[in-house]
């Protein structure tokens, strides 16, 4: 039998409709999906949503999912998992769960990025796992924990984890004689000469919007001192400066304002690009194009020895709140995708690293030397949401329009952040 959730606070999910979309995503025309868990005493089928559901356009992390959820009904046969697709045309993933979410019709299982966790947390959406058992994977590391957590509560598993690091066509940089730029002054002078008429010297996002030119910047920012909180400092400052230069020297196309993390990745596969800042779920795509030969290393330090502090990215596994029947099967769930065997099979399909320590060495045997940059970032990685909690995706949004007004030459880098601390000083005051 379906069972429909029983939500008395209409409004309180009509507010969080409206924080959702403020992250940055766009309101569409959505069909918001009825089916929800149905629970008996000999029968429990838990729906499922994710990035993943179609196979399109996901087919390693899809597939493996899928052998996934399988092998796991075959050992709880009183528990079916049915997937759901709750994203329609035109619509993003974060659009569709603030209205599935509004309408009280969330999933049983819901992957969510990370900087979301705290906003449904705080409206009472998920299910704390500390109502359902341990509440902690012993082998999982602290920074991970920390995306899960809200107000001190872990709300989900962070199975895998990934950042960003500087990409480089190896052939170019080979025909123009340099190595891969380790410092701020050698990625400015490498990009400058790796910049013609075939091919700029480097791309990567510079567009407003949820994980794309702040999660870009935050290496540049944090490792030189800088704070998302603390925009007019010199150390902020001249991170800023440095993507201006890169602007007014021509390395970079112009339009990279507009750019999410796809358009760099394109360019860099087409050889329009000698380098490029992204991350490794790019990897599969990248190996598939003929006569790329591409490297990657850490991204460039403004002073020789700081320890470069990458974002940390990856999805959080949660359990909305439905009924206890439901909730106890999806935590078994849970904690089955954390096994180190299914948690290194889902980290490979997805093109990131294992969260679970145990999980890495089988990971490792498959993975490629390219993670290791990668690797050494996150061990001083940066949780977005670790100060600003549910405050972090309108932050995200004042920074990153001071950075691209800064980088379209409205405002000098001081004076574009100054414009932006003062937004960012609105949000921290409750305004």
């Amino acid at each position: 039998m379906i069972q429909k959730r029983n939500f008395a606070h209409r409004t309180v999910r009509g507010r969080l409709l409206v924080a959702l979309l403020a992250a940055g995503s766009a309101v569409g025309v959505l069909g918001i999906s009825t089916g929800q868990a149905s629970a008996s005493s000999s029968k429990i089928v838990l729906t499922e949503t994710s990035y993943y559901t179609s196979v399109a356009s996901n087919g390693a992390i899809y597939t493996a999912l899928n052998t996934v959820f399988s092998n796991f009904e075959k050992t709880h046969p009183g528990i079916t998992i049915k997937r759901e697709d709750i994203v329609n045309s035109g619509n993003s993933y974060l659009t569709a769960v603030a209205a599935e979410a509004a309408a009280g019709n969330l999933p049983d299982v819901l992957m969510l990025d990370n900087p979301t966790v705290p906003t449904l947390a705080s409206y009472g959406e998920l299910t704390p796992l500390s109502t359902l058992g341990p509440t902690a994977i012993p082998t999982l590391g602290a920074a991970q924990q920390a995306e899960a957590k809200f107000n001190g509560t872990i709300y989900g598993y962070p199975l895998y984890t990934n950042t960003i690091a500087l990409f480089y066509n190896k052939a170019m940089f080979a025909a123009a004689h340099i190595q891969p730029p380790t410092t701020w002054a050698q990625l400015l002078t490498d990009a400058k000469a790796l910049t013609n008429a075939q091919h700029y010297g480097i791309a990567f996002s510079g567009e407003t919007c949820a994980g794309c030119n702040v999660w870009t910047f935050i290496p540049f920012l944090l490792t030189n001192g800088g704070s998302l909180t603390h925009l007019t400092t010199p150390q902020s400052v001249q991170a800023l400066t440095l993507w201006t230069e890169l602007t007014k020297e021509g390395a970079i196309n112009k339009d990279f304002t507009n750019w999410n993390q796809g358009q760099p990745e394109a360019m860099f596969a087409a050889g329009k690009a000698a380098m490029m800042i992204n991350g490794p779920w790019f990897f599969p795509t990248l190996n598939s194009v003929k006569g790329l030969s591409y490297g990657v290393v850490e991204i460039p330090v403004n002073t020789p020895g700081q320890n470069v502090v990458g974002p940390i990215g990856g999805e959080v596994w949660t359990i909305p709140k439905s009924n206890p029947t439901s909730e106890k099967a999806a935590y078994e769930l849970l904690n089955y995708m954390a096994k180190p065997s299914v948690d290194a099979s889902l980290a490979t399909a997805s093109g990131d690293i294992p969260t679970v320590k145990a999980a890495i060495p089988t990971w490792q045997k498959t993975a490629s030397p390219l993670y290791a940059p990668l690797l050494a970032e996150l061990k001083h990685g940066f949780v977005r949401t670790s100060t600003l909690g549910v405050l972090y995706p309108r932050v995200e949004t004042a920074v990153g329009n001071g950075i691209v007004s800064a980088l379209i030459g409205k405002q000098t880098p001081a004076a574009a952040f100054a414009t932006a601390q003062a937004n960012v000083n609105s949000i921290l005051e409750g305004n």
